[in-house]
This record gives C-alpha cells, sequence and structure tokens, in this order.
C-alpha cells in the first residue's frame, strides 16, 4: 500500500477520506505485526525451527524491531497529529501549525517504504521453498514485471510533480493545458504514466 501512495502524495491522495481511513488500517495492521513478531518461530542456521520465545524475541529486537518500532510509532504520531487537527476543538493558530506539520511530516513518510526490504526478504526466503523450475520461472517474471510496474508508477509521479511544479510560470508545460481544460487526478496520472 505505502510503496504505491506515497508516491501519490503530489496528487494529494493522502488528503481523501478513503486514503486517511486506509494509513490508519495500515498502521493498526503494523502495529499488530511489530507486536506478532515477538511470537513468530524462525529456521535456525542448523535447519531447525526455533519456537522458544525468548530466542524468538532475542532475534527479532537484534533484526527488523527498531526499523518497526520507528516506523510505526511515526505513523502513530502522524496519525494521532491529523486526527487532532480535524477536531473542531482546536484553535485556528493551533490548526493552522498542526496541518503545517502534516504537511512537512509527508516526506518523513519514505522512511515506510523500509518496510519494503522486509517484504523482499520473505518474498527471497518464500521463493527458496519452490521446488518447481515453471513456478519459480513464472513467479521470477511476475516479480521483475511488478517491479518495472512500480518504477513506471514512481517515474509517473515524479513527472507529474516536475510538470505541475511551477504551472503558472511555465505556460508551455505538458501538464499546463490539461490543467486548465479541467482534467481529473486520475486523467493527469494516466497521462504522466503514459
Amino acid at each position: 500500500y505505502d510503496l504505491l501512495t506515497i508516491p501519490l502524495m503530489v496528487f494529494q491522495f493522502d488528503e481523501l477520506a478513503f486514503a486517511q481511513t486506509a494509513s490508519l488500517m495500515t498502521t493498526l495492521f503494523w502495529l499488530c505485526d511489530t507486536c506478532f513478531n515477538f511470537f513468530v518461530g524462525f529456521t535456525r542456521q542448523d535447519g531447525c525451527l526455533e519456537m522458544r520465545l525468548g530466542a524468538i524475541a532475542s532475534r527479532y529486537l537484534k533484526t527488523w524491531f527498531l526499523m518497526d518500532a520507528s516506523v510505526v510509532a511515526l505513523d502513530m504520531t502522524l496519525a494521532i497529529i491529523i486526527h487532532s487537527g480535524q477536531s473542531m476543538e482546536l484553535g485556528v493558530a493551533r490548526m493552522g501549525k498542526t496541518m503545517r506539520f502534516v504537511r512537512v511530516s509527508r516526506f518523513l513518510k519514505m522512511l515506510r517504504l523500509v518496510r519494503v526490504l522486509k517484504l523482499l526478504a520473505i518474498l527471497e526466503d518464500t521463493f527458496g521453498m519452490i521446488t518447481s523450475s515453471t513456478t519459480a520461472a513464472f513467479l521470477s517474471i511476475t516479480k521483475l514485471m511488478g517491479g518495472v510496474a512500480v518504477f513506471a508508477h514512481f517515474i509517473a509521479c515524479s513527472w507529474y510533480f516536475v510538470g505541475t511544479f511551477n504551472v503558472s510560470s511555465e505556460p508551455d508545460s505538458w501538464a499546463a493545458r490539461p490543467q486548465e481544460e479541467g482534467a481529473s487526478k486520475l486523467y493527469m496520472y494516466v497521462l504522466a504514466y503514459h
């Protein structure tokens, strides 16, 4: 989710109610995942499955815990700030400061992409268990095609950002004419992706 939606911030995707709800749900998912990782066994170097809680907790604390905890803490902080920013009880000045912080912290969300490294490690472990060469080849091709599609997504969002960065002073920008004609964000994204 984060891999696809973080680049969409240039389209103000994160301001949609759906995106805020989905972001909160992914935050809760990663919070639960961080807790559950203290109970997930692992395969030791000798090939045996380790299920002792002390050994599991020790390994998790030495590997992914710091990264998971920092990302979850950032997500929870942003969720609380965004939720409090939407509260009608806040004063106008305080709400302005909160929203300014939220805009600055959008760039901190890039830290969430670190989770992709964890996912890639899990996928590599899973691919290692496949014994069929046909299935392995199919999954490898699918993984490569997915990687190309995600890379093109990043390029499209970057291209949109560059095209709309200074549209008022650059009337020859590729994005100027469609925006003048009232093009939707979806149309602009497809145009940039194309």
